[in-house]
């Protein structure tokens, strides 16, 4: 039970990791389109 709760937790870090990088990239892309 431990493991599978070990191993659910990594997936939502990695999903959460996933999601921070997405975000960043559309902050550039905004700062890009509003700098224009």
């Amino acid at each position: 039970m431990a493991e599978a709760r070990r191993a659910y937790a990594e997936d939502k870090e990695e999903e959460v990791k996933l999601l921070e990088r997405s975000i960043e990239e559309l902050e550039c892309t905004i700062n890009v389109l509003e700098n224009k």
